[in-house]
């Protein structure tokens, strides 16, 4: 596997790409975490203090269908990121799977139907603060 890196000069105080990396230099392509994990190295940042760029890649592949119907198909559900989730390979996506069981699959998947709410709005929000602490978000850790 070859990769690009290449150091450019500081250009009046401004600093370019020091590390540039293709998809070409990979087996699989994008959203296969195995090119963040390689940039990640040689930038020298460890992959637990990126996972949220990767949950941020995952919830892209499950509202991509729902983006290219023009919103016209069935909102994805906690279901549907869980099975993203234990699609990958990455520890930490394995561990965010098992800890989504309970709400997807498990005694409390009742958080895991299809909404009631119309999600035509374009702004939406959801009041959180009655909600028990084990419902609250990062209570699960």
């Amino acid at each position: 596997m070859g990769f690009t890196l290449e150091w450019h000069p500081p250009h009046r105080g401004i600093r370019f790409f020091e590390i540039i990396v293709s998809g070409l230099d990979f087996k699989h392509s994008k959203p296969d975490p195995e090119i963040y994990f390689y940039t990640m190295e040689k930038m020298g940042v460890k992959p637990e203090d990126c996972y949220k760029s990767l949950v941020d890649a995952w919830l892209k592949n499950i509202y991509q269908p729902l983006i290219n119907s023009n919103y016209t198909i069935a909102c994805p559900t906690l279901v549907d990121l869980w099975e993203e989730l234990q699609r990958q390979r990455e520890p930490r996506a394995q561990q965010l799977a098992l800890a989504l069981q309970l709400f997807a699959t498990g005694s409390m998947k009742i958080f895991a139907q299809p909404t009631n709410i119309d999600m035509s709005n374009r702004l939406i929000c959801f009041n959180i603060n009655r909600l028990g602490k084990q419902l609250k978000p990062g209570e699960c850790d």
